[in-house]
């Protein structure tokens, strides 16, 4: 495992350093692609560069290849590799995939490997195709650029990385819910975790059959949802540099998504740097805690923050 995120993350950083893949004459220095592609690989969305303004379309595509290896895993996309390439995979990358992925059932690590796969790709697509709609007819932008917007944004969102192409995040859409609504739901669904995912999709009219995580990641997500707009809402109400000048409807829906974005992601709609630090410590807490097991969420997951609470 730790040879493969090594190897992807030489040959990200290696490749974001070209010429082609930044508009800086003659590239970018060693440590700005070491960091943009741990970044993006790690899926955190801290940036020392302008994704949108400083990297061309390949030093997009890069990153969003190395979101993509993150959010999945690259032991997953390695087993996905062998099985494709032929039909198989050793005893050994088996028992890294059911670790990685929290599963016990290790003969039926193919299938498993292939949901997840399909699930992440289904829903990044059906993301995409929202987001095109909304900015190429709505917005106006032309069709490429819509493309390549929304496919940039649904799968950064489904992997919960939080990099965007617009030099202000999402703040343009602060108050739009036909782009903060699709890349809201994407962010909660990576951040569930695959086991748990998989589980809801099979089982989902038998929930006395869920484990027990299932059970806690169900349970426990809204009320983080929902205290973290509260929360957020209560003290940013009537803050002119973020939720003061929207009104109640636009409130709501900027405290909303920012309760979502800060447990897992990394996109804003509203400007971090002006809110209150009570506000910060808030986002804080939620951000330790993160979201489901052997997902695409960082923090300590919902199921050990359960525990710890028990």
């Amino acid at each position: 495992m730790v040879t493969g995120y090594l190897s992807a993350l030489i040959v990200g950083a290696g490749l974001l350093m070209t010429p082609a893949a930044t508009v800086a004459p003659g590239g970018i220095s060693l440590l700005s692609g070491l960091f943009t592609a741990t970044s993006a690989l790690s899926v955190t969305g801290l940036v020392v560069l302008d994704t949108g303004q400083d990297f061309t379309f390949f030093g997009q595509l890069v990153i969003l290849i190395l979101i993509q290896a993150g959010g999945l895993g690259v032991i997953l996309l390695t087993t996905l590799l062998a099985l494709v390439v032929a039909g198989r995979a050793g005893l050994k990358l088996r028992q890294s995939v059911a670790s990685e992925t929290k599963s016990a059932d290790i003969g039926g690590i193919m299938p498993m490997v292939l949901r997840i796969t399909g699930l992440t790709l289904s829903t990044e697509f059906v993301v995409a195709v929202l987001l095109y709609l909304r900015l190429r007819f709505f917005y106006g932008e032309a069709n490429g650029d819509a493309v390549w917007n929304a496919i940039f944004h649904a799968v950064s969102a489904f992997n919960n990385a939080g990099f965007g192409l617009n030099r202000d995040n999402l703040m343009a859409y602060v108050a739009d819910p036909f782009i903060t609504g699709p890349i809201a739901l994407s962010v909660i669904l990576g951040g569930l975790g695959y086991p748990v995912l998989i589980e809801l999709f099979r089982k989902y009219r038998f929930p006395l059959t869920w484990s027990m995580t299932t059970r806690a990641v169900v349970v426990v997500t809204p009320i983080l949802l929902i205290s973290g707009t509260i929360f957020i809402g209560a003290i940013e109400w009537n803050n002119p540099g973020t939720l003061g000048p929207l009104d109640w409807w636009g409130k709501i829906q900027a405290a909303a998504f920012q309760s979502t974005i800060t447990r897992t992601a990394g996109f804003n709609t509203i400007d971090i740097g002006q809110m209150h630090p009570a506000t910060w410590f808030g986002m804080d807490i939620l951000m330790f805690i993160g979201g489901g097991p052997a997902g695409t969420a960082g923090g300590v997951k919902i199921t050990t923050s359960s525990c710890s609470r028990r």
